[in-house]
Order: C-alpha cells, then structure tokens, then sequence
C-alpha cells in the first residue's frame, strides 16, 4: 500500500516545504491572540467558531508558519463535520 501523502499531491508539496522550513524562532514566540482563542474554542469543542477564527490568521499570516494554523484549522473543521453534522465523509475529505 502506497504512503498517503505520496498519491496526495498538495500533502506532499506541504510536507516538503515544512520539513524544509526553519519554524523553531516562530514556534518559540508569543503565541497570536487569535491562535490562543481558537485553541480555547477547539477544546471547548466549538470548531466552527475555531475555523472562522484561524481562517483570519492563516490568511493574514506569511512564511511558512501558515501552514500550521491551516492544519489545525483542517482538524476543526474534520471534527465539525464529524461531531456536529455527523457527516463521516466530510470528516474524512
């Protein structure tokens, strides 16, 4: 069986780049206000409020760093669909 991100393009490309990123300095940082509020709201299990909250940072923010906050983001929004919507494939997609 194939490794997964080996038949997913985009994983794969996001994958090399981050492993190839230096984000000891950004992760060592103060944590942005927005990411802090959407963690409160991802363990209060309001993950479409922590989407809308880390869409905005994800999209405010540049260097390769972004990429977390989209993966987190990504794990919210499988859990909405998975937990508030009962929608297994949208979990999965």
């Amino acid at each position: 069986m194939a490794e997964p991100r080996a038949t997913h393009p985009k994983l794969a490309r996001a994958l090399e780049r981050l492993s190839a990123a230096d984000l000891s300095a950004e992760c060592a940082a103060a944590a942005p206000p927005q990411l802090l509020q959407a963690i409160e709201e991802f363990n209060a299990g309001q993950f479409f409020e922590q989407h809308e909250t880390l869409e905005l940072l994800w999209r405010a923010t540049p260097g390769e760093i972004r990429h977390v906050y989209e993966g987190i983001l990504q794990i919210g929004v499988g859990l909405h669909h998975l937990f508030k919507n009962r929608n297994y494939h949208g979990a999965v997609v």
